[in-house]
């Protein structure tokens, strides 16, 4: 039900972004446990790696860029069934910009390439199965995505599993890197 009311807001142009400071490592604290919750006791193992040279102060909507995390995370655990998730986190500073990138890689079943057509269609005329919310929080991620002046995009192999990725330019606040914070934090510094 939330999804569908995204979905709404989004297409009213009723949404807009919340821009807050926030920190990377913060936000995404308790991503492993909503997903392990989410995997059960399916033989899944789930990796995150948040690249510690993020700079530690972004500016950004932290609700809306872990909704498009968490719903790509959702996808990922939705079609694999064993093997392994990985989020990766990385960056790239461009002057008092950080374009952020998330990495969602699986082992689930993959995509034929009529699936990956159709997918494709959806992400791209915001159209998803309602009924069954086929797709919704994959459609919700983008359009927050380009909310933000981002994109989405993904590749798939059939049986090989998947690969997504939503690049979002966030604003620097503290350059500092997230590694240089928590050594601080660790020697009592701040």
């Amino acid at each position: 039900l939330n999804n569908i009311l995204d979905i709404s807001r989004i297409e009213s142009g009723e949404e807009q972004l919340n821009l807050r400071e926030y920190s990377m490592n913060d936000l995404l604290e308790d991503l492993p446990n909503v997903i392990s919750f989410k995997i059960g006791e399916r033989p899944i193992k789930f990796e995150m790696n948040i690249d510690q040279s993020i700079s530690s102060a972004l500016e950004g909507d932290p609700s809306k860029v872990l909704q498009i995390a968490t719903n790509m995370l959702s996808n990922a655990v939705k079609y694999t069934e064993v093997g392994r998730i990985e989020l990766r986190v990385t960056s790239v500073k461009e002057g008092d910009k950080e374009k952020i990138t998330f990495r969602i890689s699986d082992t689930g079943c993959g995509m034929k390439t009529e699936e990956i057509n159709e997918l494709n269609d959806r992400l791209n005329g915001g159209e998803a199965n309602a009924t069954t919310q086929d797709g919704l929080g994959l459609v919700i991620a983008k359009k927050y995505v380009e909310l933000m002046g981002g994109r989405l995009w993904f590749e798939s192999e059939f049986r090989s599993g998947s690969i997504f990725y939503a690049e979002i330019p966030q604003r620097v606040i503290s350059p500092v890197p997230l590694s240089n914070v928590l050594k601080n934090v660790e020697n009592n510094v701040i």
